[in-house]
């Protein structure tokens, strides 16, 4: 019998659960297997494991249960802090007694008298593919490709709190009198540069670069908060200290996430992320706190990490880990200060501030602080519900009513402005507001106004001129500058140079009834509807979605697409997502941990960033597009064993065994720490089997696999 390990197929699914804006932490410790409750440093592995450095071992998390491996395979129980390097070979720095590095799966010791005494602050990677190594009292060290360990001259300074190695072979030194920078030459020589003044004498205890910005770099101090330099001249462009609202500023360490928010752990006080708006340089930021009112189990954080789904893990004190997972959704309502919950309308202000319409008027709502203004008759406004919101190229806020037409708002001066009544148009009842380059679109139950925003001259539309239906909920204005309308009880069609095209035979439309329509960004046209779900227009043919498909609902409420081009479907219970790479719809409801589900119609708004705000009869849901795509990719899959008559063999070789029948098992793994319960396999034993087949669990078994050939 012949196996070849390598090319034993599978593949894996899951499902990512919903989180809401509420903090949902989940908390492990040494009840949940985790070897000891105080971690020093966190990372990820190549296929997916969270590797954790502890006072008792060095620890790996696939999502289930956690691994550890303690002094009887390296070299001192207390790990510091740890590293996995370009060649897969693992790096534990301890506390005393110096490295272990695991290569192969094999534990060596890095001997050496000169790190024995020292605890290990960090190590890096650098240019040439050297391990370059940081201790508290020892120095600067640079190991070889041959494991050879060489000490480096670094102008007499021996406790290094950390370091970080640029692409230009720059070297960033923290120490506990300031940063010092120098140029790495041949043999890994360093030649001074300069010192950073402004921290000069400080305790900088951790110096890292901003994770998208890579020409910033953050320095964290022991007590005077948190520099943020620029590494052409090495200037400090901002600095963070009484922002972070601490009574004690003593910073552990901090952390730049693949959004560029930079965290602070507080020793005591929790943590502190701070969002960035636009570039980091421009200084617009905002501030948040975590901490035990929003949920923080333990305020003493040492460690923090982002893995490659989106989660932030935290390590602790004596507490044990602490997971925030990835928030996709975040929901607004009554306990963020929303007065009047059952919002029509939204839209966003290039300050990400919200606009709301409701059935009591208008309201202001900036969801980092919030504020919630309402805007009614008593100050400036009219007590009416609103149905439409628009804010048009020149920033003014268009609002449609209910029963007392269009209203402006000028949001620099704060001010109303009655559009019906200036311009002698009745009181109108309005139901969406669209815009192009030219012109206004005023969809009303008497017909499309259309206000030419050059001459301020308004023309009506009506069945009259064309139209199928008087009472028009939505209007799209494509690409190609087609205006789709969308009414009940006509086709979908569109108007383009004052002639009209409708689409009366399309297969599978039964209901006429349309809410909306919008495109997406690779030009295909998507129409909701009442009753038939959802079509897809590529410009010849129609495709129907339906509950068959995925979607949650046929009926429809809104349509929208994300930055990342999936298309959104809103119902009244709950969501529907069709990821752009993917054949059908994915709904999520209230048993999916969709906390506000009951949407209305078209309270649809996309933001300046591509996310995407839902209006709901409870609050707003938020949805966070980058955060949606952070787990596009399938679990990273690994054969981790394989047992052939209760003998394990490596992974790494061609299996050869004499003619007879071998009782097989294959263990695999498939790591997802955000959803690992969810996981399912498929797998195909070539020569074997036929088909593809399913299973959930972790291994599979061939009791008697005989002679052949198998891969």
């Amino acid at each position: 019998m012949k196996l070849n390990t390598f090319l034993f197929i599978f593949c894996c699914s899951f499902f990512k659960g919903l989180i809401g804006q509420t903090y949902n932490f989940k908390n492990y410790s040494e009840d949940n297997g985790l070897s000891q409750s105080y971690i020093y440093h966190i990372s990820q592995s190549k296929n997916g494991f969270l590797t954790l450095s502890t006072g008792e071992g060095y620890c790996t998390f696939d999502g289930i249960r956690f691994t550890t491996i303690t002094s009887k395979k390296i070299a001192d129980n207390f790990v510091s802090t740890h590293l996995t390097d370009s060649r897969n070979i693992t790096w534990l720095g301890h506390f005393q007694n110096g490295i272990t590095y695991i290569r192969d799966g094999k534990f060596n010791e890095l001997k050496s008298k000169e790190l024995s005494e020292y605890k290990i602050s960090q190590f890096q990677e650098g240019n040439n593919k050297g391990i370059w190594v940081s201790t508290l009292g020892g120095g600067l060290f640079c190991i070889d490709s041959l494991f050879n360990l060489k000490k480096v001259n670094v102008e007499g300074i021996e406790t290094i709190n950390s370091f970080f190695i640029s692409d230009n072979n720059t070297i960033l030194i923290a120490t506990v009198e300031g940063v010092k920078i120098f140029k790495i030459g041949k043999n890994n020589s360093l030649t001074f540069i300069k010192e950073i003044k402004a921290v000069s004498g400080k305790n900088v205890k951790q110096v890292i670069r901003s994770s998208r910005s890579k020409n910033i770099f953050w320095l964290a101090t022991e007590s005077e908060g948190v520099y943020g330099i620029q590494d052409k001249e090495y200037e400090v462009f901002i600095h963070f200290l009484p922002e972070l609202n601490s009574s004690k500023n003593r910073i552990t360490t901090i952390y730049s996430d693949k959004s560029d928010n930079l965290w602070l752990s507080l020793f005591g006080e929790g943590l502190r992320k701070i969002s960035f708006k636009d570039d980091i340089r421009k200084n617009i930021f905002t501030v948040s706190k975590i901490e035990k009112k929003n949920g923080l189990k333990n305020q003493f954080i040492q460690s923090v990490f982002q893995d490659a789904e989106g989660n932030m893990w935290f390590g602790t004190f004596g507490e044990g880990l602490i997971e925030k997972p990835a928030e996709k959704f975040s929901f607004y309502g009554t306990e963020e200060g929303i007065t009047n919950v059952d919002v029509q309308k939204l839209v966003t202000d290039i300050n990400r501030n919200l606009w709301i319409g409701s059935d009591k008027g208008l309201a202001f709502f900036n969801t980092e602080t919030n504020q919630y203004i309402n805007y009614n008759s008593k100050n400036g406004f009219v007590t009416d519900k609103v149905n439409a919101l628009l804010i048009d190229n020149n920033n003014s806020l268009w609002i449609g009513t209910d029963s007392n037409g269009i209203y402006r708002l000028n949001m620099q001066t704060m001010t109303f402005e009655n559009f019906s009544k200036q311009r002698s148009l009745p009181k109108l009842s309005v139901n969406h507001i669209a815009q192009s380059e030219k012109n206004v679109f005023i969809s009303t139950k008497e017909g499309v106004y259309l206000y030419d925003k050059l001459s301020g001259t308004i023309t009506l539309n009506t069945m009259d001129e064309g139209l199928f239906h008087n009472n028009v909920l939505h209007i799209h204005i494509d690409t190609k500058q087609r205006q789709w309308i969308s009414s009940n009880g006509s086709p979908p069609y569109f108007i383009k140079d004052q002639k009209i095209t409708s689409f009366k035979e399309i297969p599978d439309l039964k209901s006429f009834n349309v809410h909306a329509v919008c495109e997406d960004n690779s030009g295909n046209i998507w129409i909701a509807t009442v009753g038939d779900g959802v079509f897809k227009y590529d410009g010849s043919r129609f495709v129907n979605y339906k509950t068959a498909n995925g979607l949650l609902s046929d009926y429809c409420y809104g349509i929208e697409v994300d930055k990342n081009n999936s298309v959104w479907v809103s119902h009244r219970t709950g969501l529907s997502e069709k990821k752009n790479f993917q054949k059908a719809f994915h709904g999520f409801s209230g048993k999916d941990g969709l906390i506000y589900y009951e949407n209305n119609l078209n309270a649809i708004s996309k933001d300046m960033n591509g996310d995407l705000w839902f209006g709901t009869t409870q609050g707003i849901v938020r949805y966070d597009a980058e955060m949606g795509n952070s787990n596009l990719n399938e679990p990273k899959l690994s054969i981790t064993k394989i047992t052939l008559n209760d003998s394990v063999y490596e992974l790494s070789k061609t299996i050869r065994k004499k003619y007879g029948h071998y009782s097989t098992r294959i263990d695999f793994l498939a790591v997802s720490l955000s959803e690992p319960d969810k996981i399912s396999y498929r797998y195909r034993l070539l020569g074997l089997d036929s088909v593809w087949k399913t299973t959930i669990m972790r291994y599979v078994d061939f009791p008697k696999l005989g002679d052949g050939e198998y891969t």
